[in-house]
């Protein structure tokens, strides 16, 4: 459930299009968020074990909220006012995330068409951000959040499995393709990322698995009976360049 917290750091990679020069700019701003978010995290956690010891926060629901009581009342309440706040926005930045996907694979004609309307105002994906926002608020409202973080967790884990395992295949089918973003060490890194990407699914309750399979073979079932051959990068093999 841990490795929950840490998918917002590739989420940068859904705005690259939107970036200025994203083969600079992307690379570091997920590095230094991932150094500045470690180093914070590392830091709060010392200071709390410092001021409460680690054996009482076993059980706690919210043992930032039990480490502030102990100094203020008030410190916990402000603190609550800042998780809520926390929580809004990383919940922000996913929905941002999702309406660019679904925009991206409509593009490709993974998706029907209507998912690419862009507001006329604001020029954002008007009938992806219905979507993604209305599909969240059922399953916040209807879903257990474990159940939510654990199912979420392994589907992300599989796609960075395949994602990683692409880039071995890539490198061999197409030695000369020189794309704006390029994986070092390969294979070894790739290996390396599917092999901790197995072993954290692997953590997940059978039920998610079972979920997870499920969910696996209807998209695939889909893609190959339907997407696949709507697919311009199908259509047009000449046309849209495969990057890493």
């Amino acid at each position: 459930l841990l490795f929950f917290s840490f998918i917002g750091f590739e989420d940068m990679s859904a705005a690259a299009e939107e970036a200025k020069n994203p083969a600079r700019d992307l690379p570091r701003a997920m590095l230094s968020a991932i150094a500045i978010t470690l180093f914070l995290y590392i830091g709060t956690a010392l200071v709390m074990t410092g001021i409460v010891p680690s054996q009482e926060f076993y059980g706690q629901y919210n043992p930032l909220a039990l480490v502030t009581e102990r100094i203020s009342p008030i410190y916990a309440e402000f603190l609550d006012l800042g998780v809520m706040l926390g929580v809004t926005t990383g919940i922000f930045v996913l929905l941002y995330v999702q309406t660019r996907l679904l925009y991206t694979m409509a593009r490709d004609r993974l998706l029907p068409a209507w998912f690419t309307k862009l507001h006329v105002r604001h020029a954002s994906p008007i009938n992806a951000t219905w979507v993604a926002g209305g599909a969240a608020a059922l399953l916040a409202g209807f879903v257990p959040l474990e159940t939510l973080a654990e199912f979420s967790s392994i589907g992300v884990l599989a796609a960075y499995s395949f994602v990683a395992f692409g880039v071995i295949i890539l490198r061999k089918t197409n030695p000369t393709l020189k794309p704006k973003f390029r994986c070092p060490a390969v294979p070894w890194l790739p290996i390396c990322s599917v092999v901790i990407n197995l072993y954290l699914m692997w953590q997940v309750d059978v039920s998610n698995w079972i979920f997870f399979l499920l969910w696996v073979i209807t998209g695939t079932v889909i893609y190959f009976k339907y997407i696949y051959y709507r697919s311009t990068l199908v259509s047009n093999k000449k046309g849209g360049a495969l990057g890493e």
